[in-house]
């Protein structure tokens, strides 16, 4: 917001001294008669108007032309999460309790992670990002963003679903056995995960 209000000042500033430019008293003038000079005024006031009005509404288009669609893309992308989420976790059919329900997802919320890493590190837009934009093509810095947003919520995810391991480990045995057991699974998780990576 400093960053825009600066801008602001910055367009406003350089119109004024445009204006100011315009109307200096040092700019030589030809004899001409009285409404030859009266049409010249009227023509650099009309031209002074315009530069200042011109420059006002650029600088307002470049304030404010991202928010409208930086909001709907946060909207979009909080219902894309939300949804990638609530499909894993919130859908009555899968067992929670169960720890081979919960390997397959360890396994795809990690690919989906590495993904996404992958996109950063080759400064490539993934289909989740254009998916969330739409018809509006993201910049690359927009789709950066978005891609981390992504990223850590796939890492989230994973945490979430070894936290839910970990509770259904303990819940079949006790003690050090079910240290022994979440590893157990783990491992296999790591294991899917790299078979489909």
């Amino acid at each position: 917001n400093c960053y825009r209000f600066y801008v602001f000042v910055i367009v406003v500033v350089s119109a004024q001294c445009i204006v100011c430019f315009f109307r200096s008293p040092g700019s030589a003038v030809p004899r001409v008669k009285k409404s030859q000079c009266f049409s010249i005024n009227k023509s650099v006031v009309r031209l002074r108007q315009f530069v200042f009005l011109s420059l006002s509404l650029f600088a307002c288009a470049y304030i404010f032309r991202m928010d409208r669609f930086q909001l709907g893309r946060i909207a979009v992308l909080l219902q894309f999460i939300s949804s990638s989420s609530g499909l894993l976790s919130s859908c009555p059919n899968f067992d929670l309790s169960n720890p081979a329900v919960l390997v397959p997802f360890i396994a795809v919320c990690e690919c989906r992670a590495r993904k996404l890493s992958w996109f950063l590190k080759n400064a490539q837009c993934p289909m989740e990002v254009l998916l969330v934009c739409g018809w509006l093509p993201p910049s690359e810095g927009h789709a950066r963003r978005i891609s981390k947003i992504l990223r850590s919520e796939s890492r989230r995810q994973v945490r979430h679903f070894k936290d839910c391991l970990r509770v259904a480990c303990s819940s079949v045995s006790d003690g050090r056995l079910n240290v022994k057991v979440f590893r157990e699974w783990c491992r296999q998780a790591n294991i899917l995960t790299e078979a489909m990576w």
